[in-house]
């Protein structure tokens, strides 16, 4: 029997990987290139999450609450079911782009993002308290960091997402995962900073060798893991409508 404080990740390609299970108290980062996959693992972290009753904050960044929930459901993940039980709750620090306000009673608007940083712990706190919340329960997702890092001061960011894994995931054990895309020049050498900061790293990128010849398959890998036994090998995997699966790369023909 796993230790309470450990926690399967949801998703089999991935928890194959970690024999037994995730420390509850971890800040996890997904970080690769565009179209390696980061946002749809995301989403299938957080149904793993809701399947289980427990309460999720999802923070958007890259999109509105919106096109998260129209995700969810190509899935075939019903995250109506989940928003009318509670369960789910958005951050909306997109739509204010679109100068559009957002009066869903699930989602909190943020009308300007000049310095919301400094404010922005006290509204995930806030919205928190809608849930009937209780130690070892509960997730944030974070969608995504490199999006907020280029809205706000670089050292301010990087102090709220050490103050988000101190408040939330250690004094509270709320799970937190964040994705990061690489690549981008304004934050070159940020991408090191947060990699010493985060608990665990999930790495995705396109195999190399299939990519030399055109075909273009995701990996994963864990490649940091406080607290936990893991195996950092790469393993394949693809995007389908049940989510995040495994795939036979000897089945794949180019």
């Amino acid at each position: 029997m796993k230790e309470e404080n450990l926690v399967e990740m949801g998703i089999p390609v991935i928890d194959a990987l970690i024999p037994i299970g995730i420390p509850r108290n971890s800040f996890i980062m997904i970080i690769g290139e565009s179209g390696t996959g980061k946002t749809a693992l995301m989403l299938h972290l957080l149904y793993a999450r809701l399947k289980r009753r427990e309460p999720c904050i999802y923070i958007c960044f890259d999109d509105s609450p919106n096109a998260v929930v129209q995700q969810l459901s190509s899935f075939g993940w019903c995250p109506t079911k989940y928003i009318e039980a509670n369960l789910l709750h958005f951050i909306d620090c997109f739509s204010y782009r679109a100068k559009q306000s957002n009066t869903l009673p699930y989602v909190t608007f943020i009308e300007n993002s000049q310095g919301y940083y400094s404010m922005l712990t006290d509204i995930i706190a806030s919205s928190f308290e809608r849930f009937t919340l209780h130690d070892c329960q509960g997730a944030i997702f974070l969608d995504s960091l490199t999006e907020f890092l280029t809205q706000v001061d670089l050292a301010k960011g990087i102090e709220a997402i050490k103050t988000w894994r101190a408040e939330f995931s250690k004094s509270r054990n709320i799970l937190c995962f964040g994705t990061f895309h690489i690549g981008i020049k304004p934050l070159e050498g940020v991408e090191e900073m947060l990699e010493y900061i985060m608990d665990g790293i999930i790495d995705c990128r396109f195999e190399p060798n299939f990519m030399r010849e055109g075909v273009l398959l995701k990996q994963l890998r864990i490649r940091k893991l406080k607290g936990a036994p893991h195996r950092s090998r790469w393993v394949f995997f693809t995007i389908t409508r049940r989510g995040v699966t495994s795939v036979d790369v000897k089945t794949i023909k180019y």
